[in-house]
């Protein structure tokens, strides 16, 4: 019943100290898509904004996808039976999987404003933002779940057990 509380206790914690996660990720996600993105085009940088020949690029606390983040530890956080070292590196394994898609996902997006527009810019990051990184967090914890062998499912593996209680 201890680590219930614990866990649930720094999962309401983790719940509202997403600004502190973003206070990290925004810097590293900026920094990190600037350096893939100089690779191919002539790339300026002016604080938290990209600039291509009269093209600026701002990043928002958003472009991090912190709530990606967050959620990957809730799921772990709420998953009965998941040991703190397994968690750990179920979390940074599937940190870093997010990170990459998402300097990937900055630098599609960039090519994809500059070779087509706006328009077609704005249509492929509502895509994304609102489709793919969800189903993406998805397929990363389904991944995690199977490799690390976790039998519980978040939340109710909890709630069956303190119902047999």
């Amino acid at each position: 019943m201890r680590s219930l509380f614990f866990r649930y206790s720094f999962a309401l914690l983790v719940a509202f100290s997403s600004s502190l996660f973003s206070f990290f990720l925004l810097p590293l996600t900026f920094f990190s898509s600037s350096f893939l993105l100089a690779l191919f085009y002539d790339v300026q940088r002016d604080g938290l904004q990209l600039l291509f020949s009269g093209i600026t690029f701002s990043f928002i606390p958003a472009c991090a996808a912190t709530l990606a983040y967050v959620l990957l530890l809730e799921f772990i956080l709420l998953t009965r039976g998941i040991s703190f070292f397994t968690g750990m590196k179920m979390f940074f394994l599937g940190s870093a999987f997010i990170f990459s898609l998402n300097i990937l996902r900055i630098f599609f997006l960039v090519f994809i404003y500059l070779k087509y527009g706006e328009n077609y810019f704005d249509a492929v990051h509502i895509l994304f933002w609102h489709l793919i990184s969800s189903i993406f967090v998805a397929f990363v914890w389904i991944f995690l779940v199977e490799l690390y062998t976790i039998k519980s499912i978040p939340l109710w593996s909890d709630i069956q057990e303190i119902v047999k209680k």
